[in-house]
């Protein structure tokens, strides 16, 4: 139904798929500019930084007209959908024969129900939230491919982790949807009975049947808040394990690397790479470091150093520390 909007949805695909690439682009530019800072020609290392940062500057300015585009596009998209479904919507309800309406199920609250509900959540899914699935499949093709030509075993310990926050998000789906069934029919029913009552309030006034339903809109939400309770309790697992994978998949990174660099099997500019992808670092802590180079190691250049910095925070260090 989207076939008349297909330029724009190219348009807003393509923007995904661009949108996807600047995540990793940005990881190797940020690779580029400290490889470039350990120049020791000032002139040099000057021209070289600030050509950098302008391919940086560019890459901002890129992504801001990306996502206008991405967000313009699906947004655009799906409200043209949204209201295409529901004139269709109400234009079949029409059609139908009277006994259709005699039916409970099919009473004025539940079909309005149904009309503002259904074509919101198509409306939702076709809109941004199609955009960041693009975008996501986008970095996941590019990341994997990046990823196994940079470093295989880098690229495995992520994989692992991406299927199996891939079956709780599946497991979290399957109880969203179950949970969706059961309180949509008992929603509708509550819906049902409200728009009814406004509709004859004159006669529920007449006949004093205010707490009579009352009770029965009450006793329907409350069916809801106990169904949902049950699926709440399951899809808090899913939800805490996919938020807390990532701090685990970093963990996991800087550990392999560390490994890989005391095997000379990984040099440490690469690991500048990781930095990129991490969006929230946690506290940085260095505590009594000593260091020297290996071919002075009489002379400490770092001794007993101790140095924190809280996430977000930066800090910058002149000159030798002894």
């Amino acid at each position: 139904m989207n076939k008349p909007e297909w330029i724009i949805m190219m348009i807003g695909s393509i923007a995904c798929l661009a949108n996807g690439f600047i995540q990793p682009i940005f990881a190797l530019l940020l690779t580029d500019i400290v490889q470039k800072l350990n120049n020791c020609n000032d002139e040099e290392r000057r021209t070289q930084v600030i050509h950098s940062s302008l391919w940086l500057l560019c890459l901002g300015f890129g992504s801001f007209f990306i996502r206008f585009f991405q967000f313009t596009a699906f947004s655009v998209a799906g409200s043209k959908l949204t209201e295409r479904i529901r004139t269709k919507a109400f234009a079949s309800l029409l059609r139908q024969e009277v006994a259709y309406f005699d039916q409970s199920e099919n009473s004025s609250g539940a079909i309005c129900h149904r009309l503002s509900s259904d074509a919101l959540s198509i409306q939702q899914i076709t809109s941004t939230r199609l955009g960041y699935i693009c975008k996501t499949l986008a970095m996941f093709m590019l990341g994997i491919i990046f990823g196994f030509l940079f470093n295989y075993q880098f690229s495995l310990i992520v994989l692992f982790m991406l299927f199996i926050v891939a079956a709780f998000t599946y497991l979290n789906i399957i109880f969203e949807m179950r949970l969706h069934k059961k309180c949509g029919n008992i929603l509708r029913q509550a819906s049902s009975i409200s728009v009814e009552v406004l509709h004859n309030m004159r006669t529920v006034k007449l006949l004093s049947m205010e707490e009579r339903f009352v009770k029965q809109y009450s006793d329907l939400i409350h069916r809801c808040c106990v169904i949902s309770k049950k699926y709440v309790l399951l899809s808090s697992i899913s939800f805490g394990v996919f938020w807390s994978s990532k701090p685990y998949v970093i963990a996991a990174l800087y550990w392999c690397s560390l490994v890989l660099v005391e095997k000379k099997e990984l040099e440490r500019n690469n690991i500048i790479m990781v930095f990129g992808f991490v969006n929230d670092l946690g506290d940085i802590q260095f505590d009594h470091v000593k260091f020297s180079y290996p071919c002075r190691p009489t002379s400490t250049v770092v001794n007993i150093l101790k140095l924190i910095i809280k996430s977000g925070k930066y800090k910058i260090q002149f000159g030798l520390i002894y």
